[in-house]
């Protein structure tokens, strides 16, 4: 569904918002991809996934510069995200790298949607940031569940709530650029 909202939102944007619609599309669909890539091939799906944030990312880059109040934001939560989950990177032996760096591609995102909704008049901002929000939650859920080897069907339903609600927020967002 996320996917055919940015394909609407892609095909009706103007010429001034088609670049970032385009990449909103991109990263909806790498995370639609990353959803079958997550049962058949785990680091496969956090690629698919990865590459949707660095869509997602280079569009708010588009939207917003870089500040300080994003720098800061970004190492808030990789360090937040850090206390959750770092003692358990050893366990993942040289793949840890990719797993750190997969968390602060994922808190920078969240931090440049922040600053798009600072920074911008109007709703679409506020949605993208709701969005990455919604993203950030769902997949340090997931990082608990894995981690902890907890699955239960509450935390699986809040989880797939909350990463649905992510991409639909972001690819609404969309509707309200000019």
């Amino acid at each position: 569904m996320p996917v055919a909202v940015a394909l609407l939102y892609t095909l009706r944007a103007g010429e001034q918002g088609r670049f970032v619609s385009l990449l909103i599309l991109a990263g909806a669909f790498f995370c639609m991809t990353a959803d079958v890539l997550l049962e058949l091939v785990f680091l496969a799906g956090v690629a698919a996934f990865a590459l949707g944030h660095v869509c997602f990312l280079t569009a708010y880059i588009h939207l917003a510069p870089v500040c300080l109040m994003t720098i800061i934001l970004f190492l808030l939560l990789l360090t937040v995200m850090l206390l959750l989950h770092g003692k358990f990177l050893p366990n993942f032996g040289s793949q840890a790298i990719y797993l750190v760096g997969y968390g602060a591609l994922l808190s920078f995102m969240t931090a440049m949607a922040f600053t798009v909704a600072v920074q911008s008049e109007g709703p679409a901002g506020k949605l993208m940031a709701a969005g990455g929000i919604c993203f950030y939650i769902s997949d340090n859920i997931l990082g608990f569940r894995i981690l902890h080897e907890k699955n239960n069907r509450l935390s699986g339903a809040i989880l797939l709530a909350l990463y649905y609600s992510a991409v639909y927020l972001i690819a609404a967002g969309l509707w309200f650029l000019p």
